[in-house]
């Protein structure tokens, strides 16, 4: 193996490690790992390694030796996903210092982290306006930039109407007096929790337009597979496409577009966490079996650059739009700005925040709602 070239920095894998991948390191790859948002197997983290082409076989023989494992290998994407000590990848100690490890191999092209990944929810409750109060390290979080903690401009538990989903499309003008589409011949992918149905032909919610189920975390297919113990999910696909009595038009628990088929893929589990390797699944399972809109609500403080290129290639194939949750953690100064994937920079991605649902001209924004600007999106800031 040749010896790496010292970049001007003085790393020599300048370029190879994802930002993510560096983030979780101390001083500069020369301390600790931190892995507290990073999926393990066998009690390893885990890594998506991107190679060059014809270089299967390579991959497959480090992944594979002792104490590493090699947990997905996809030829079409050049893409593994291994488990391995963090020094065997070439990210901390020695290993870094002196250029060796598998960063060092002339086949390999990006490291990245394995991700860990949840539902969006809000972190706190505030009922108004005066139990609002800047969170410790707001200053620093903000220093430098045009943005503060502040506590106008936001809807507040007291602010949000007890609302049905017909108030919530008249709120996003997506009501029958606004559109006269709904949905109908459209398939959107569901990526959450799963989805709970009891009829694959005569739903009394979906009728028949419950469309190819997949399990991501087992690798099963069909009704069961998709088994809500969450409610998530079961949630977010009812907000899209129920249709309760499909005989009436603009009905309290109707969907955005009761029309539209519904693929339910469950990528997390029935706690609400996941991983990226499931999500990687269901990205790519959407779009082998045709759907035109991929939904997830659900994301990460960390950016996963497997995902966004994952989303990147479905938006490519036969998906048009990606819908995604910016998450609802503002209120933690660490976790303020939009989540991933929301922040892919992708023209056919779109960042859906919280909102409460009162006439479209005077809705305000949730004050759990994150926002920008986010180093992913050229300008997603609303203050």
């Amino acid at each position: 193996m040749a010896a790496p070239v010292m970049a001007a920095s003085g790393s020599p894998f300048d370029g190879v490690f994802s930002g993510a991948a560096e983030g979780a390191t101390s001083y500069w790859g020369l301390g600790s790992f931190d892995d507290s948002e990073v999926t393990s197997y066998d009690g390893q983290p885990a890594f998506y390694v991107t190679f060059k082409n014809g270089s299967e076989r390579s991959m497959q023989t480090w992944a594979e030796a002792s104490d590493r494992s090699l947990i997905a290998l996809d030829n079409e994407s050049n893409r593994a996903l291994v488990a391995a000590a963090p020094e065997d990848i070439g990210l901390v100690g020695t290993a870094r210092i002196l250029g060796n490890g598998l960063a060092a191999n002339s086949y390999v092209e990006h490291i990245d982290i394995a991700s860990q990944v949840n539902y969006v929810e809000p972190m706190t409750t505030l009922s108004n306006a005066s139990t609002f109060a800047s969170p410790p390290g707001a200053r620093l979080v903000t220093l430098g930039r045009e943005a503060a903690f502040s506590a106008s401009g936001k809807a507040y538990n007291e602010d949000a109407n007890q609302s049905t989903m017909a108030d919530a499309r008249g709120a996003v003008r997506a009501d029958p007096a606004n559109v006269s589409v709904n949905g109908t011949g459209v398939t959107v992918a569901v990526i959450d929790s799963g989805l709970n149905y009891a009829n694959a032909t005569d739903d009394s919610v979906y009728q028949d337009r419950v469309v190819s189920p997949k399990n991501t975390i087992t690798n099963e297919t069909g009704r069961a597979a998709v088994a809500d113990g969450n409610g998530h999910g079961s949630w977010v696909a009812g907000a899209i496409a129920a249709n309760p009595n499909n005989t009436t038009t603009g009905e309290p628990l109707e969907g955005v577009a009761p029309g539209a088929n519904v693929m339910p893929i469950k990528a997390l589990s029935d706690s609400g966490g996941g991983n990226t390797q499931d999500i990687v699944e269901g990205i790519e399972y959407a779009d082998e079996q045709g759907a035109d809109i991929i939904s997830m609500s659900l994301g990460s403080a960390v950016y996963s650059v497997t995902i966004a290129d994952e989303l990147s290639e479905a938006l490519e194939g036969n998906v048009s739009l990606v819908v995604v949750a910016v998450g609802n953690s503002k209120e933690n100064p660490a976790l303020r700005y939009i989540s991933s994937p929301a922040d892919v920079p992708e023209a056919g991605v779109i960042g859906v925040a919280a909102t409460n649902t009162t006439t479209p001209d005077n809705a305000g924004a949730a004050y759990f709602s994150e926002v920008g600007p986010d180093g992913g999106v050229s300008d997603f800031s609303n203050e």
